[in-house]
């Protein structure tokens, strides 16, 4: 079936989103019933459950930095590359999700405790580790979602857990 866009053009967008859409719903933090967007310029957004800032917990922000973290790991695997910073600082959305999740992170340790800068360096790698983790683990999963965005460009968050059956 043929899509409206090109697939090579979007096959990184493609991954990068597939590869937050199954972070969430491993690390059980739900998407939004928006799902993910891909437009036909490669532009893309998945759509993920957040909570106020006074619900969050240590153990939360650390799974939601995963998420944010795991579209960059789905894209760096396509792309045969070496999940690192350094390679995020290379690419704008890369280096977009990575300071969002630190972002998070020290929103949290500013917050929620007291502020404590290598904290946030240390749970930011932990989070690194384990988007990295995630995505090796659930390929496969990473793999349909991406391949079903080819002919679908848009799938809700029910959609796409009935596409890995959860």
């Amino acid at each position: 079936m043929n899509s409206q866009f090109d697939v090579d053009d979007c096959k990184e967008a493609r991954f990068h989103e597939a590869g937050h859409a199954v972070g969430a719903i491993v690390l059980d933090i739900g998407l939004a019933p928006k799902g993910i967007e891909i437009k036909s310029n490669c532009d893309a957004a998945t759509h993920v459950q957040e909570l106020p800032s006074n619900e969050q917990t240590a153990d939360w922000c650390l799974r939601r930095a995963a998420v944010k973290l795991s579209g960059g790991a789905a894209e760096t695997r396509i792309r045969n590359q070496v999940f690192h910073p350094d390679t995020f600082q290379s690419d704008c959305h890369y280096f977009r999700d990575y300071n969002e999740a630190r972002e998070l992170l020290w929103h949290f340790e500013a917050y929620g405790n007291e502020c404590r800068p290598l904290r946030v360096e240390e749970r930011l790698n932990e989070a690194l580790v384990m988007a990295h983790n995630l995505v090796a683990e659930n390929w496969s999963d990473v793999e349909k979602v991406a391949q079903t965005l080819i002919s679908k460009p848009t799938l809700s968050a029910s959609e796409i857990c009935t596409l890995l059956a959860r």
